[in-house]
């Protein structure tokens, strides 16, 4: 620890004829062993009995060394000066002291922030489990509002009303999500052109705008379901036989319009259903031929499956409906009319996709002038039908609002 031009930590004396260190390095090696068991804790993934343990005998291999050097380091000084060796046993005792005092402060200190840093490792650890667990249950909410909204407006819309961060963002502060000129997106063809646009291509619904866009060439198709009046307003019928009843009429009719591609509007639980081609999407189907022939075809599909719903309506959990249509089954009478009309979205916290136009009504009154069983089309209809069914012409026909009209029954065969 000494040399000739130099000492470190060290006061040369001369003791007897004896050149020695007074002060053997206690300090610089406590020091240095204190700093490294406090840094053995800060070791806090592992378990603090494992690391006190390597601690406390690093600790002591550390005095056992210390105390066998400075006795070899005397010996060789000292040789047979026993006296002097004696008078040092007090310092030595001391300085020996002094070095366990610290190593016991600085493990006391390592405890206590070993301690305190796992406990709060294990609370950011408690915490980041919880908010995962909240992200999942955010995460299964927005998905549960995502097919709420879809299967409440058509899933072309549903994009455009913005997710619930996005109107939360839009309440707190209406400029938000607004793209500039120069670094917005254009809107994808088909798109209305009042829909404004994110800088990441995402359509945004500003407070107070309207979804609207008139729509050409479509075809539009109401069924009236004949008989649900009886089972309604029956008093003696059970209310989940009815609304289950429903239910399965209605998702079969879901399921058909999905096969057409057909977008489903509008139905009611008292007797109406409202469905309509080329909207809000123009390109499932791009041809007008095309339109009237899947709408078509939708028809003629709800008047078979009125046949699987009165079979049955014959099971004998069904016998109190029976009892209610007094002997009389199911039917659906359907109207087809071709034409524009004007489709949005309606209301701001409910909200539903609905239709109006000249072509709608005529549709409603397609449905009231047909029969039971039959698929009344008008004749801007059957233009577009001619060449694909088979039709019998009824005659000159006055309707309510419409005057004087040409119509048909299609019949599901070919020309």
């Amino acid at each position: 620890f000494h040399g000739d031009d130099q000492e470190f930590y060290c006061s040369r004396v001369e003791l007897g004829g004896a050149d020695l260190c007074h002060h053997y390095p206690w300090e610089y090696l406590a020091e240095l062993a204190a700093w490294i068991v406090l840094l053995s804790y800060r070791l806090t993934h592992l378990p603090l009995s494992l690391v006190a343990l390597a601690a406390f005998a690093g600790s002591a291999a550390f005095v056992g060394m210390s105390v066998k050097r400075v006795d070899a380091f005397w010996g060789e000084e000292l040789g047979g000066k026993g006296a002097l060796a004696t008078s040092l046993e007090a310092a030595v005792g001391y300085e020996l002291l002094r070095c366990v005092a610290m190593l016991c402060a600085a493990h006391t200190v390592g405890v206590l922030h070993h301690f305190h840093h796992a406990r709060g490792m294990w609370r950011h650890l408690v915490l980041e489990a919880r908010q995962r667990a909240l992200m999942r249950c955010i995460e299964e909410e927005t998905a549960s509002c995502d097919r709420l909204l879809k299967s409440i407006l058509p899933p072309q819309l549903v994009g455009t009303l913005g997710s619930l961060e996005r109107i939360a963002q839009a309440q707190r502060d209406p400029c938000a999500g607004e793209a500039s000129p120069r670094g917005g997106v254009s809107p994808p063809n088909g798109t209305p052109a009042s829909l404004r646009f994110s800088s990441d291509g995402l359509p945004v619904r500003p407070r107070g705008s309207l979804l609207a866009e008139s729509f050409h060439d479509c075809a539009f198709l109401f069924a009236k379901v004949r008989g649900l009046s009886q089972l309604i307003n029956d008093p003696f019928a059970e209310p989940q036989l009815v609304i289950g009843l429903l239910q399965r009429m209605f998702d079969r009719f879901d399921r058909l319009a999905d096969v057409f591609q057909l977008q489903k509007v509008r139905k009611t639980a008292n007797e109406y259903y409202l469905v309509a081609a080329g909207l809000p999407d123009p390109n499932l189907l791009p041809n007008c031929h095309d339109r009237a022939a899947a709408i078509a075809g939708f028809g003629f599909a709800m008047v078979n499956v009125m046949t699987v719903i009165n079979l049955e309506l014959k099971e004998h959990r069904y016998k109190e409906l029976r009892q209610a249509l007094e002997g009389h089954e199911l039917t659906v009478q359907v109207g087809i009319d071709f034409g524009s009309a004007i489709a949005g979205v309606i209301g701001h916290m409910t909200y539903q996709y609905d239709l109006c136009g000249d072509a709608v009504n005529t549709a409603a009154r397609m449905c009231s002038g047909s029969e039971p069983g039959h698929v009344h089309v008008s004749e801007a209809a059957y233009s577009q039908l001619r060449g694909r069914f088979a039709a019998t012409y009824r005659g000159t026909r006055v309707y309510k609002g419409k005057g004087e009209m040409h119509t048909y029954f299609l019949r599901n065969e070919p020309p």
